[in-house]
């Protein structure tokens, strides 16, 4: 078994200037804690909601207009007629992910 190696800034980047440590070299303390936060951050409203526009692989139409000043898909594509709501009007059925 390859022994655990905890990244520092001594340490060469390992790919595009990014420190790589896995969540195992974490104590279980701190492990906790990270658990919570991302937790926390999953669980608002806004995570949900993307999470479920993901899951039905189309934005919703009042997102794309907000993502570009005046939306980058002209006025009549079926987005802004067909993906008013989420599919099955239920964000948190996306909650497992």
């Amino acid at each position: 078994m390859e022994s655990l190696h905890v990244a520092n800034s001594h340490d060469p980047p390992i790919e595009d200037g990014l420190y790589k440590t896995p969540i195992e070299a974490l104590t279980a303390q701190h492990r906790d804690i990270f658990n919570r936060a991302v937790e926390n951050v999953l669980s608002s409203d806004i995570a949900q909601i993307t999470y479920a526009q993901i899951t039905d692989g189309l934005p919703l139409s009042r997102v794309e207009m907000d993502t570009y000043e005046y939306g980058a898909l002209s006025g009549d594509h079926p987005i802004y007629t067909r993906h008013t709501d989420l599919c099955g009007g239920d964000p948190t059925a996306s909650r497992p992910i």
